[in-house]
């Protein structure tokens, strides 16, 4: 990452026994369990343990992630795929497996960093203060934890992307207007969706090579709506078409883009 060690926070777990894990939890602010509301409290509201202890992990998280609040915000939502202001199991597994290259264990991490909740009790899930608490705790295993910060976001980001955004990103990069007005041009029925019946004819077209359906949608339809492959290709797909072509012209793929947009329009057209 950069020349930064990579270290994060299932290094202590594994530095320390079982039995010490419930002695050190607690003093770190890592998600230890928050004891509920008193009865003499109103609903909703946050006992003054709790108060204390958010405010404790504030003091020992707040300086990592200073002026890190806006990339942080940015990779919130980004994992955040219903856009519900909160993160749960189905949105954090993949990614944190991916960064932390261990299986997820969904009742030991919400354990650890599922602080409170909209009731001032954990709730499975995490809002934008408690994401941030836990890429402060992956960084504090850095020699300098602030400075981290961006690396891990950075980490976080490429994994999200995954490999075909990392290497196609890049070459259609400057072009996105254009590659979506011919996406729109070719989207037929503008659902936002390409399926065989309005690609066919134009890629048979440009390539000279008659359109096999399973060939092209097992390469390029790389996700759907539910994750996994719909027979169909979403702009971002297709831009990804459009780079993979680029990229069969070697040196300085990103300079053929320009012509690939112009000549599979004018095969839409014709």
């Amino acid at each position: 990452m950069h020349g930064i060690p990579f270290l994060h926070a299932s290094y202590w777990r594994k530095a320390v026994s079982p039995s010490s894990i419930a002695s050190l939890r607690p003093q770190m602010g890592c998600g230890a369990s928050t004891p509920a509301p008193g009865a003499d409290e109103a609903p909703g509201k946050q006992s003054s343990k709790q108060s204390g202890k958010q405010s404790a992990e504030d003091k020992q998280y707040g300086p990592i992630i200073k002026g890190h609040e806006a990339a942080l915000k940015t990779l919130f939502k980004k994992i955040d795929i219903d856009n519900d202001g909160h993160l749960v199991a189905g949105e954090l597994k993949d990614v944190v497996a991916k960064y932390t290259g261990e299986a997820f264990d969904e009742k030991q991490f919400f354990e650890w960093f599922d602080v409170h909740g909209a009731g001032g009790a954990p709730d499975s899930q995490l809002d934008l203060k408690e994401f941030s608490w836990y890429i402060a705790d992956l960084c504090e295993g850095f020699d300098k934890p602030n400075t981290a910060v961006s690396g891990v976001i950075r980490k976080f980001e490429e994994l999200l992307a995954g490999p075909e955004e990392t290497r196609y990103g890049p070459i259609i990069e400057g072009h996105e207007a254009a590659i979506e007005a011919l996406f729109k041009k070719i989207d037929a029925d503008g659902d936002g969706h390409l399926v065989a019946s309005e690609l066919k004819d134009a890629i048979a077209k440009y390539t000279g090579e008659a359109f096999d359906e399973k060939q092209f949608f097992g390469w390029f339809d790389v996700h759907g709506a539910s994750g996994a492959p719909d027979n169909q290709l979403d702009l971002k797909e297709f831009g990804w078409y459009i780079a993979d072509i680029a990229e069969g012209f070697g040196l300085n793929p990103q300079e053929k883009v320009g012509s690939i947009i112009t000549e599979l329009s004018a095969a839409v057209s014709a």
